[in-house]
């Protein structure tokens, strides 16, 4: 889990203010990190096995593929799981 930042965190002659604005501004990026780096990994993942390739393979079942591509599937699906919520 991400830290939360407080004002206190800015040590530097700011107005409170500011300070409030940054920690607000900071701490919004922060929570939304888990959900781009689970999409970074979902992308990188397509390159690998396309998103219709893994929709025929779900529709169709994974009989008769080759090992590699079944892998493929399978750790797709384990990582589509892993979506964080938000």
């Amino acid at each position: 889990m991400a830290k939360t930042y407080t004002t206190a965190d800015i040590t530097d002659d700011r107005p409170l203010a500011d300070k409030g604005k940054i920690v607000a501004d900071w701490n919004a990026f922060e929570t939304g990190r888990a959900m781009r780096e689970w999409k970074a990994k979902m992308l990188e993942s397509d390159t690998l096995l396309p998103r219709f390739a893994e929709d025929i393979i779900d529709k169709l079942g994974a009989d008769g593929l080759a090992t590699d591509t079944a892998e493929k599937a399978a750790a797709k699906k384990a990582l589509r799981a892993t979506k964080p919520s938000g």
